[in-house]
């Protein structure tokens, strides 16, 4: 804190001013703050689990999950290895032209539909011409079908639109370059090679420009007839084999933005095949280099420096403990609640989320300008809500850990071969994955949140109307069972509330109680929602960030900005009604500081957002971010309270007392029960002001006023891509 600031002035200088004086940002970082800080706790804790001996009564993906990790960490034996077991995974392929001497690399040696085959099996596979993944059948029938989606680049459509010309097209293409060069091909050759490939990747990638989310539904049968310059049926045959599935023709399978698919017949007819062989090569080498020797991984590391803006790549063991999370995070989550999760926090924590959102259906329920037929629709989606809280206890039962990685049973980990071993890791995530197909209800429906419950993020997914609050971000500031209830509410009571809020945000209001993309909104109340949107997107939009001097978009922060506007006001309103249950304990003052709980209650929801960051970070934050700078996430919510202002005693028109608020739901009931409330405990300016500099004077608020799993989830709580160098 910093007690000279006027909290009734700037309340983020206030409750963060200290924590900005005394942070410091390491050399490989650009930004700190006690969210992140949190991750790196987590990171640290997954990594000692990783690092533990295997027992000899451990579950054996337990066992697999740590020799991965140990082998990862073995520079030595990788730098031995070199890259052969890749070149001879090449050679299987029929070779990498770019690496043949002129006229030498023979087209009738490299299968095609096998090739594809394999390539679709890596889990995170960028592939050159079409995504294989499983998607539902229709909004209502939840049966998980074979899916085919248009081409995405590991670059943004815009710059490599623009070739050579665009410095992040010029800097991967010389990666392309230095890369094959490595591997040992001649520079000319690769050059001439690989331009020829770039060339066809940027035709890929304008094929998808006009992407849209478009489907179509059709049977395997009609889709060769409809194009027929794909092998299809052969080559998902060819790939599913691995996971035991056959299909015929009768197979539905279903086309995202199938306009891209009419188009790419006749790109890949006008393409050479050398070409096409190259890029499909290209991407698998793109796609390992990082596991490969030192040479090619710092050309790796520099390439994503220049692309991201890292200062620093992940250290080893980062990179290698999120490796084995990319293939086993189920299982290292059940190592990791077990090791680091108190019980009776689960129970705790369910109490605070179940008070939230009753407080929060009260909110709704007593908002005035909500008509009747869209009142019980928006109560009916709130009520439907699941709250998924810590982990599932399936995670606790060795039982149901060892029949979920069943397939492994089988598996031997290649000693000392990090990527023979890794390369053999894909065939079995391959068939948990594809053991899917066909399903209606999942019997293993609890991995979806025990793949997040090590996660130190909080989650709304629209698609299944649940909120997520794993067990890695219940500890340190945000939640801990010794402190007071008014520091818990004010912390992950806030982050509980804002995720919540997102099912009414301006995207998840598109979307009703079973996750169906419906308009279930009467115009009239519509009108009356965009109008107290506009609100508040004016109002962020009038903040300007002063290190770079750039105003907030209103427009694409409004999602988050109303999140935390109402989160904060339904778990501040929880912990009065918890705080005057008659059964309840009167919670005494926090030693140390002459501040009442409900004052507290701020300083704690405040406190989780302390952030310090250099200048390029602001930069990041207003371009590419959909939350606002954390300043304006502390001043806007609270200076659109009528609560905090009376809490802290602020006067009527100072900057965290505007005029002019900005709220969606405005409650008259609640603010006639805060006057009550207000006659009794300790109030108002409780500590002498130091009449502060008015930092951020720029700010003009005194007058008006978004995994793993694809797009059902919300913008995760922190933003996942702020974590920058080790954060990653």
């Amino acid at each position: 804190m910093n007690k000279s600031a006027d909290y009734c002035d700037d309340f983020h200088s206030y409750a963060c001013g200290g924590y900005v004086k005394s942070a410091s940002i390491p050399d490989d970082k650009i930004h700190v703050s006690i969210l992140s800080s949190l991750v790196d706790k987590v990171i640290k804790q997954l990594n000692t689990l990783l690092d533990r001996p295997s027992q000899p009564e451990e579950l054996k993906v337990f066992k697999i999950a740590k020799h991965l990790y140990k082998i990862c960490m073995d520079t030595k034996a990788i730098e031995e290895q070199r890259v052969q077991p890749f070149f001879n995974y090449l050679e299987q392929l029929g070779g990498w032209p770019v690496l043949k001497p002129k006229n030498e690399w023979n087209e009738t040696l490299f299968n095609w539909n096998e090739n594809f085959a394999y390539v679709a099996k890596k889990p995170y596979w960028l592939n050159p011409f079409f995504k294989l993944n499983l998607d539902f059948e229709t909004k209502k029938n939840k049966r998980q079908v074979i899916a085919l989606s248009d081409y995405s680049s590991g670059l943004p459509r815009e710059n490599l639109s623009r070739g050579l010309n665009d410095e992040s097209v010029s800097n991967y293409f010389n990666y392309m370059v230095n890369v094959s060069v490595e591997l040992g091909a001649e520079q000319q050759h690769a050059k001439k090679e690989l331009k020829e490939a770039l060339d066809f990747e940027i035709k890929l990638a304008n094929l998808g420009k006009n992407r849209s989310t478009n489907k179509k539904s059709m049977s395997l049968g009609d889709l060769e007839k409809k194009y027929p310059y794909f092998q299809w049926k052969n080559y998902l045959n060819y790939n599913l084999s691995y996971a035991n599935v056959s299909i015929d023709d009768g197979e539905m399978i279903t086309l995202i933005n199938p306009d891209y698919f009419d188009q790419l017949g006749n790109l890949m007819g006008s393409t050479p095949k050398k070409i096409q062989a190259n890029l499909v090569i290209w991407k698998e080498i793109e796609n390992s280099a990082k596991y490969m020797n030192e040479k090619i991984r710092k050309l790796y590391e520099n390439y994503v420096e220049l692309t991201n803006g890292r200062i620093k790549h992940k250290l080893k063991w980062i990179e290698c403990t999120d490796t084995a999370l990319s293939y086993f995070r189920i299982a290292i989550s059940a190592l990791y609640v077990r090791e680091y999760f108190h019980k009776d926090s689960k129970g705790n924590v369910e109490m605070m989320v179940k008070n939230i959102h009753n407080q929060f259906m009260k909110l709704i329920n007593n908002t005035n300008w909500i008509d009747n037929e869209t009142m019980s629709r928006a109560l009916h989606k709130a009520e439907k809500m699941k709250h998924l809280v810590a982990y599932p206890d399936e995670l606790l039962n060795d039982t149901k850990i060892k029949d979920y990685y069943k397939v492994y049973e089988d598996f031997k980990m290649v000693d000392d071969n990090y990527i023979g071993s890794m390369m053999s890791l894909d065939y079995f995530d391959f068939k948990i994955r594809w053991s899917k197909l066909r399903q209606v209800d999942n019997p293993n429906k609890w991995a979806s949140f025990a793949n997040e419950s090590s996660q130190a993020t909080a989650s709304y997914l629209r698609l299944d109307n649940s909120i997520e609050i794993p067990a890695g971000i219940l500890q340190g500031e945000v939640f801990n069972n010794d402190l007071p209830k008014y520091m818990n509410y004010g912390a992950i009571g806030a982050i509980v509330g804002h995720e919540i809020m997102h099912a009414f945000d301006n995207e998840g209001k598109k979307y009703d109680a079973n996750g169906s993309k419906v308009n279930w909104w009467t115009y009239s109340t519509n009108e009356k929602y965009k109008k107290k949107a506009q609100c508040i997107i004016d109002q962020y939009g009038n903040y300007t960030v002063k290190e770079i001097n750039k105003n907030i978009d209103g427009i694409k922060t409004q999602a988050e900005n109303i999140a935390d506007n109402e989160g904060i006001k339904a778990a501040y309103w929880a912990y009065i009604n918890w705080s005057n249950d008659s059964n309840k304990k009167f919670e005494k003052m926090l030693p140390g500081f002459n501040l009442t709980p409900r004052q507290m209650f701020w300083i704690s929801y405040a406190n989780t957002m302390c952030s310090k960051s250099h200048p390029g970070y602001q930069e990041l934050i207003i371009l590419n971010d959909e939350h606002s700078p954390t300043e304006f996430r502390i001043n806007g919510p609270l200076s659109n309270s009528e609560d905090f202002s009376k809490d802290f005693g602020c006067p009527k028109g100072s900057r965290m007392n505007p005029v002019k608020k900005c709220t969606m739901c405005q409650n008259k009931k609640l603010k006639s029960v805060q006057k009550d409330l207000g006659k009794s405990g300790k109030s108002g300016r409780s500590e002498k002001s130091g009449g502060s500099e008015k930092s951020g004077g720029s700010e003009k608020s005194g007058g008006s006023e978004k995994s793993r799993r694809p797009s059902n989830r919300c913008i995760e709580y922190p933003p996942s891509f702020i974590y920058i160098g080790q954060e990653a």
